[in-house]
């Protein structure tokens, strides 16, 4: 089932994440943005991104609308799921960047919307999405999956940006 949201664009009426691209907020040269949109991200020379590997139905992305004194602002926390064992090469390489100098995140949603998170058009890097926690968890039954946790969060005067599809 599919339904059509007030700008006429179809969407799956679906929670969830499809797929998550960190890349590294120093590594970022610039964004394209047009009509509110992000259309493009530029990397800088030699910059790296990844794909992070998440496990199906259980990362999530959440904004919160924080008010303090009548100041808005927008809390971003984005919660990745995946197996220890898929992102044991990169965890060692990238938790430190992770933490310290922030990510951006490009987050697939399993509705179909394709979002833009730890840049904004207003503060661009200064608000990237950091570490702020990591969970191991080994599971209590004998077939229980391990997972990996990770936890980051931002905030911003705005929601994170729609990307428009290449």
């Amino acid at each position: 089932m599919k339904t059509a949201n007030n700008s006429g664009r179809t969407i799956k009426p679906a929670g969830g994440i499809e797929a998550v691209r960190l890349i590294p907020i120093s590594g970022i040269d610039s964004v394209q943005i047009s009509n509110g949109k992000c259309t493009g991200i530029t990397l800088r020379k030699g910059a790296e991104s990844i794909e992070w590997p998440i496990l199906e139905d259980r990362s999530s992305y959440r904004e919160e609308l924080l008010c303090d004194n009548g100041i808005p602002r927008i809390r971003h926390i984005l919660t990745l799921v995946c197996d220890p064992e898929e992102v044991r090469n990169q965890e060692a390489l990238w938790e430190t960047r992770m933490a310290e100098e922030g990510v951006a995140a490009r987050i697939e949603t399993t509705a179909g919307t394709t979002l833009l998170t730890g840049w904004s058009e207003r503060f661009e890097k200064e608000q990237p999405l950091r570490l702020q926690e990591k969970k191991l968890d080994t599971g209590e039954k004998p077939l229980a999956r391990p997972t990996l946790t990770l936890f980051f969060t931002s905030e911003d005067t705005a929601s994170s940006l729609l990307a428009k599809e290449a």
